[in-house]
């Protein structure tokens, strides 16, 4: 029997091209309506597999059409397309699992979308899955502060300081997000202290990552009644996380993709989190079991459950609207053989290798057993012969250059992802210095030829090395107006009186941008973020401006 679809509220422009290419796709019964009254009116006695229905319509939106629809026909899968600033109000409109497509779209893109989610759909919705979710009260909900990072991220005026600002307005996330990034799991070099080092040192995706999944690994209290240690699940999925960007800037040299990889690898494993959570005596029987027995925890869980912390996960996802790739990653990252997803390298590919990987690297095993390549799927994929390279690289052992050329130019506010390992600061520091030591002289040889030539005046040798006095009155009258450069050369002079520091003398010179301690070249010095020079402070260091601080007043210098 075919399955039964149903396009809601798009433009008819948009209808045509989704007509054309689904009819070609084998998808299923395509229906479209043009508002959610009319859809309603329809499915009062029609089945529905699917609704996908875009958010601004005449009456109703989308977001109010799903909720309808899931408290009559709760199977139905529902698609909903909308822009970020919508979706907030979709989560917390619909309240059940759903998938989130953004504007603008490609046709052919949504249609492959659904898909999959049908295929994901499939897979995930078992009996089992809705006897077990009706238990599971405590589920953790996206945090405001991520869904107001997105908005900032996507406007036009979009800058660090911006983003910063958003963070410091929930206390609670910026105390938790300040506590993450200065946990040893990811070894910066300078303490973070605000939000806007945070972002400058981190950068953006994955700052964005970090407050997407503060919520679910602040339920520590009732997740330690069922023996699960959430400091060592944090550093466990952190791992992962940087090995699945490092496995994916690898293979693809999509700096895009592999920071999604570095999300869906923080995200693995909140299954555990949920289950902890609301079973958590249950829970603690199901661990202690599975390390009495040696026996894979996701393997006891679906004896004991019938369900497992993959597929849980997944759910979880999916009530927040996640794309299709990060609820794949999260159901099949133990067995990504038996699924029936993609077959080609993807996040989940990523994610299942990056996980072993993390496990024999790290241990971080709560003494459970660790899991194992599933050799199987990846000669399926034909990436068997990619396994090695890619442990090398999250190993540090060695660093294979990407499969493809990556590209030097990214937007400023994007995260740099970059091959594993990464590089030692001392040739980027040793390059730094040669280029001073190079402008430096060139500017005393050009000092040297074009500055005004005078006389020098006669002196005793012996005195002048004993004696430093003041030049007579009357010499200083004849003598002509010194240049800038003599200007400088007499502020350095011991016994002279510096000129007043103002940001009025500032000049950027050069920034040398890196995701971690980027540097800049500030009236001849070197400096990065938190440092003081003449009682100015560096704030902030983007790939295109330096935001400098003096009493009080902050302002932004940007290169020529």
């Amino acid at each position: 029997m075919k399955k039964q679809l149903y396009f809601v509220g798009f433009p008819e422009g948009e209808v045509l091209a989704l007509r054309t290419i689904a009819s070609g796709q084998d998808l299923g019964e395509c229906h479209f309506v043009p508002d959610a009254d009319a859809a309603l009116k329809l499915l009062a006695d029609k089945s529905a597999d699917v609704v996908v229905a875009t958010m601004s319509m005449p009456g109703k939106n989308g977001a109010e059409l799903l909720r309808e629809v899931r408290e009559s026909r709760p199977n139905t899968l529902g698609f909903i397309v909308g822009e970020v600033k919508d979706q907030e109000l979709i989560v917390n409109c619909i309240g059940g699992p759903h998938r989130f497509i953004r504007r603008p779209f490609e046709p052919g893109q949504l249609v492959a979308g659904l898909k999959r989610g049908l295929t994901l759909d499939a897979w995930l919705a078992t009996d089992d899955l809705r006897q077990l979710a009706p238990r599971l009260r405590r589920l953790p909900s996206l945090p405001s502060t991520y869904f107001n990072l997105l908005k900032e991220v996507e406007s036009a005026g979009a800058t660090t300081q911006n983003i910063a600002a958003v963070i410091a307005r929930d206390p609670v996330v910026t105390a938790r997000l300040l506590q993450m990034a200065n946990s040893a799991a990811f070894s910066l070099a300078q303490k973070v202290t605000d939000p806007v080092d945070a972002v400058a040192v981190l950068g953006i995706e994955t700052i964005k990552s970090l407050v997407l999944c503060l919520q679910v690994f602040s339920q520590s209290d009732v997740a330690r009644e069922a023996g699960l240690s959430l400091e060592v699940l944090w550093e466990h999925s952190l791992l992962v996380a940087k090995f699945a960007r490092h496995i994916t800037l690898r293979q693809t040299g999509d700096a895009r993709l592999a920071g999604d990889a570095f999300t869906a690898g923080l995200l693995h494993d909140v299954g555990r989190i949920v289950l902890a959570s609301n079973l958590p005596q249950e829970y603690a029987a199901i661990i202690a079991s599975a390390r009495e027995n040696a026996r894979p925890l996701h393997e006891e869980e679906t004896a004991k459950l019938r369900v497992n912390h993959a597929q849980i996960g997944a759910y979880l996802l999916g009530l927040w609207g996640l794309p299709a790739e990060f609820v794949e990653a999260t159901a099949g990252h133990h067995a990504p053989g038996q699924t029936v997803f993609a077959r080609e390298f993807s996040l989940l590919g990523a994610v299942h290798a990056a996980n072993v990987f993390a496990h024999a690297a790290g241990g971080q095993t709560d003494g459970l057993v660790l899991p194992q390549i599933d050799l199987a799927y990846f000669k399926t994929i034909q990436l068997d012969d990619q396994l090695a390279v890619w442990e090398e690289c999250c190993s540090g052992q060695k660093a294979p250059p990407p499969a493809k050329e990556v590209k030097a130019v990214a937007p400023p506010l994007e995260e740099i992802a970059r091959p594993c390992p990464r590089p030692a600061p001392l040739l980027a520091y040793g390059m730094i210095a040669a280029a001073l030591l190079i402008f430096g002289v060139i500017g005393v040889l050009a000092w040297r030829c074009f500055a005004p030539s005078t006389p020098a005046p006669k002196t005793d040798v012996a005195a002048s090395a004993t004696n430093v006095t003041a030049p007579p009155a009357a010499a200083a009258k004849v003598q002509p107006a010194p240049t800038a450069a003599e200007k400088n050369v007499a502020a350095a002079s011991p016994g002279a009186t510096p000129p007043a520091v103002t940001l009025d003398n500032i000049r950027l010179q050069g920034i040398f941008y890196r995701t971690a301690s980027p540097l800049a070249i500030i009236n001849g010095k070197t400096v990065g973020v938190g440092d003081h020079f003449n009682g100015i402070q560096v704030v902030a260091i983007d790939q295109h401006s330096v935001t400098l601080a003096l009493n009080g007043e902050q302002r932004v210098f940007k290169l020529n």
